[in-house]
């Protein structure tokens, strides 16, 4: 879910995925809540969870109180962020 809707950069060092439904600049994702770890889905690489170009909007979790956690298992990187347009990428 996460992967597909923000991880739209082919650019980075280890990265041999991308997203296939991935979300409009200026628009928002709401995660689920829940952990969110490369061993149970799909990520960018070896490297990194989640890559993103060009991408700006929102990324926020359906609860306000910390609960969908990104995991990078002490292997990887949680996100490569690669530039926002000049305009805001706000996670919370």
């Amino acid at each position: 879910e996460l992967f597909n809707k923000i991880s739209n950069s082919p650019y980075s060092l280890k990265v041999e995925n991308t997203g296939n439904s991935i979300m409009a600049s200026g628009d928002t994702t709401v995660l689920a809540v829940g952990e969110y770890r490369c061993t149970e889905g799909t990520c960018a690489g070896s490297g990194g969870m989640l890559s993103t170009d060009g991408l700006h909007g929102y990324i926020k979790c359906d609860n306000d109180d910390a609960s969908c956690i990104l995991d990078g298992e002490e292997e990887r990187r949680i996100m490569y962020v690669h530039g926002t347009s000049q305009k805001k990428l706000s996670i919370r």
